[in-house]
């Protein structure tokens, strides 16, 4: 019968263990003493300077590249109220993403007419060979007919190849000499032909700015207001190239832009030029010449004081007038633009600005909004703050509609909670949920609320005080959808961001909050991305729960998240590691917990199936095997180690024939990390000592998709088990005295030696059966010797085991070749277990 190998584990320590001694610094540190120490060391390996990064910042330190004197060549070639080509060309980006244009467009008769009429109507002096007006049947007979109110749909791209056309013949008439024809064509198009050619006058002129506002002058007579504002767009743009000129002309086209808007809003006609629709409508298209002209007033900072006064708002920039009406949609882009300084400074005149500017041309709530989110900019420098937030909320609170309301105290809430007038926030939330419960709410109430809720939730950083604000969870109980989601998961982020959550509640509230967002998101069909956010939120929230010395009142708080989160896997993984960690402060307070212990021990027992995954199962089962032996528990260990045997057995043959090769080498290291739980647990003489590694054997011979390499590992470690369980002393016991290792249970009996002997024999043969079957060369000879050393590190090396290590040295000689390094190490490993000869010498 084989014999096996007494082993000093306390010895084998002793001797491979490295010489420790204390140190007063840490080796990578800065002080005096590492810094000899590390010298001395460079001093026995050469001079080789090491540095350490986490000692002190590197001394290749970049030079910070200087665009002081970029900015200054750049604002000498241009003024500083140039617009560049990048921004202009995102202005233009934004534009066509806001006016987007479609395939079929609509134009005047009249203009589709003179667009036509180009190179197939005019053949230069000598007339032309068919009548012009045939040719321009022809041309409209072609496509759809005329509407009644003498407009035509084309596409788009017919009306840009024919402005193509028309371009080309003006050239190619005027290459000829043909300039009668030139000027005849070109005359079509005079509403933009000195626009485009504008900058071109520096060459003739030194004072172009005559020129300029000419044009603007010209522009006056352009009846259709839509195309006299893009007109007007277009000259801004083509004033931006020129050298810095006067600024006269960007106040004429805002006073321009006045005039015509005042005559919109105050008229009651429908029809505009050529324009057939609602006056909002209208507005709404010429608003971005507004905003391109406003851009183009205030980009000069060194014109800013000199503009505010030449557009009539005050005498200087600190004594606006804030009683003189404006039109809204260019007052809001006057708000947008203004510097945050002169808009902190001039709060109180602003608003009322606002408030006397209230015509339909643009949501005067909106005006409020912007003028709250300047202000927000610059939140430490508003002036007279207590008098702009008194007469925000009575505006606010003039509102009729719950939107105009919200949109209005939602630009306003930072200011309100930064200089912390609690009186008003109270008052606010108070009228706000009053709102909320006399109506339906709308998708954009709710995106104002959401917003509004955030702002609470981030300004705060103990989740305590939110939820004590007055109505801020009767409010939260009224949002739904993604709102109320956002805000969940805003409230779980700040409130985990602390290590610890133990007031009852805020648990209690913060409960309510992750059970509202689980039940948001449809877990079984989402995608893994679209819920991964929630799940990890809901955990860490979890996870940072913690009721102190009140283990019975956290573990029915573990019992009321596996209810409520129920269709999160991942976090019934979490609850079982907290169960586990609430038996393990049960045991270290040495008080009598034996019933907690078990309460804690059956809550995994119901909680560890529900999870599917098979592997992540066994995980959990050792785990809370190994807390229930360490509490004495011996029979509840018993029952999870046969429950770690049947996810053991399932993972085999459910999962196996899917399992990738990182996959099958994680269920092997399971496998190992149960073989190294058994030592812990004591024998049971009705099963035997050897029933678990038995189950183990069957299991493996029974799953065909293991490899000879998994296999191997497997056979090892149950080698290995089976050996140190016949050691005088087992190198690790439970730490309860109660529980009695197998060397004290066992020690002296000759059935448990030969039982062990016996599984021993049967393992080493299906070793040497095994290792045949690995089809690559290479591979079988790494087997062969992995085996040869993991038997005679365990079994004394007798004639038996000499023979059976022969034949595997035989092997990884024919496979790996006689130089072998590891052959020779291996053939020298034997040699010292056994004087007896090995094949190979």
């Amino acid at each position: 019968m084989m014999e096996f190998k007494l082993r000093d584990y306390k010895a084998e320590e002793a001797v491979h263990s490295i010489t420790r001694f204390p140190v007063f610094s840490h080796p990578l540190s800065s002080s005096p003493s590492s810094s000899s120490s590390s010298s001395s060391h460079n001093q026995d390996h050469g001079s080789i300077e090491f540095f350490d990064p986490l000692r002190g910042p590197s001394m290749e330190i970049l030079e910070p590249v200087d665009d002081t004197a970029v900015a200054e060549k750049r604002s000498a070639t241009q003024p500083s109220s140039y617009l560049s080509a990048k921004e202009w060309a995102s202005f233009n980006k934004l534009l066509m993403q806001r006016f987007p244009v479609p395939k079929m467009i609509s134009v005047s008769t009249v203009s589709l007419l003179t667009i036509l009429s180009s190179s197939k109507t005019i053949r230069g002096n000598k007339g032309v060979g068919i009548p012009q007006v045939n040719i321009q049947s022809d041309e409209l007979n072609d496509s759809p007919k005329l509407t009644e109110e003498g407009f035509k749909i084309v596409s788009q791209q017919e009306y840009i190849t024919r402005l193509h056309e028309l371009k080309d013949e003006i050239m190619r008439a005027w290459r000829s000499d043909d300039r009668v024809t030139s000027l005849k064509l070109s005359i079509k198009l005079l509403f933009y032909l000195e626009l485009a050619i504008f900058p071109c006058w520096r060459f003739l002129h030194d004072h172009v700015g005559d020129s300029l506002m000419r044009l603007v002058m010209m522009i006056r007579g352009i009846a259709d207001p839509l195309a006299s504002a893009y007109c007007r767009f277009y000259l801004l743009h083509c004033a931006q190239k020129l050298p810095q000129c006067d600024t006269g002309h960007l106040i004429t086209c805002i006073n321009d832009q006045k005039v015509v808007l005042t005559r919109i809003v105050s008229m009651k006609e429908t029809t505009f030029g050529n324009f057939l629709g609602d006056r909002k409508l209208l507005i709404s298209l010429m608003e971005p010449t507004i905003e391109y002209t406003m851009r183009c007033v205030f980009k000069d900072p060194n014109q800013v004081a000199d503009m505010i006064v030449r557009l009539g708002l005050g005498k200087n920039p600190l004594e606006f007038y804030g009683k003189v009406p404006w039109i809204s949609v260019i007052l809001h882009h006057l708000l947008r633009e203004l510097p945050i300084e002169i808009v902190c400074s001039n709060a109180v005149e602003l608003l009322h600005l606002v408030e006397c500017s209230g015509d339909y041309s643009f949501d005067q709530c909106l005006n409020y909004k912007m003028l709250g989110l300047k202000l927000c900019e610059g939140i430490s420098e508003v002036k007279a703050v207590e008098a702009v937030i008194d007469e925000v909320i009575q505006v606010a609170t003039k509102r009729k509609s719950l939107d105009e309301y919200l949109k209005i105290l939602d630009a306003y809430m930072d200011i309100i909670l930064q200089y912390k007038m609690d009186h008003h926030l109270s008052s606010v939330l108070s009228e706000i949920f009053e709102r909320l419960c006399n109506q339906v709410v709308t998708e954009a109430e709710l995106a104002s609320l959401q917003s509004i809720a955030l702002k609470l939730v981030t300004h705060f950083d103990d989740m305590k005080y939110v939820f004590d604000l007055n109505y801020f969870v009767d409010i939260l109980d009224v949002m739904h959808g993604s709102s109320r989601s956002i805000v969940n998961m805003h409230i779980l982020t700040n409130a985990t961001r602390n290590d610890r959550i133990d007031d009852p509640t805020t648990v209690k509230l913060l409960f309510d909050v992750a059970q509202s967002l689980h039940d948001s998101v449809d877990f079984p069909s989402t995608r893994q991305d679209d819920n991964q956010q929630a799940e990890r939120l809901i955990a860490r929230f979890v996870d940072k729960v913690d009721h102190g010395k009140e283990l019975d009142r956290h573990l029915t708080f573990l019992i009321e998240c596996r209810g409520a989160f129920n269709n999160m896997n991942d976090l019934k993984e979490i609850l079982v590691h907290s169960s586990n960690l609430l038996a393990t402060r049960a045991l270290k307070e040495k008080k009598d917990h034996i019933n907690f212990i078990k309460s804690c021990i059956t809550f995994n027992e119901v909680t560890i199936p529900c999870i599917p995954s098979y592997s992540r199962q066994l995980i959990l089962y050792l785990e809370t095997a190994e807390v229930s032996l360490f509490g004495g528990l011996i029979s509840h260990s018993d029952g999870l180690l046969d429950s770690a045997i049947g996810c053991l057995q399932n993972v085999y043959l459910v999962d196996g024939l899917r399992k990738s090769n990182e996959d099958a080498d994680g269920i092997v290291s399971l496998t190992q990390k149960l073989c190294s739980f058994m030592l812990l647990v004591p024998g049971n003489w009705e099963q035997g000592v050897t029933y678990i590694p038995k189950s183990i054997l069957s299991l493996l011979d029974s799953q065909s998709w293991m490899t000879p390499k998994l296999r191997i590992r497997v056979l090892c470690s149950l080698l290995s088990l089976s050996s140190t369980f016949t050691q005088n002393e087992l190198p690790y016991h439970a730490i309860n005295e109660e529980v009695i290792g197998n060397d004290r249970l066992f020690f002296g009996h000759a059935t448990y030696s030969q039982e062990l002997a016996s599984l021993s024999s049967v393992i080493l043969h299906k070793m040497v059966d095994i290792i045949p079957q690995e089809p690559s060369q290479a591979a079988r000879g790494k087997l062969a010797l992995e085996a040869c050393n993991c038997i005679a590190s365990f079994l004394k090396v007798d004639h038996e085991i000499s023979s059976v290590c022969s034949k595997l040295v035989e092997t990884g000689i024919s496979c790996l070749g006689a130089d072998n390094r590891y052959l020779k190490s291996t053939i020298n490993f034997v040699h010292k277990q056994s004087p007896i000869s090995v094949g190979g010498e």
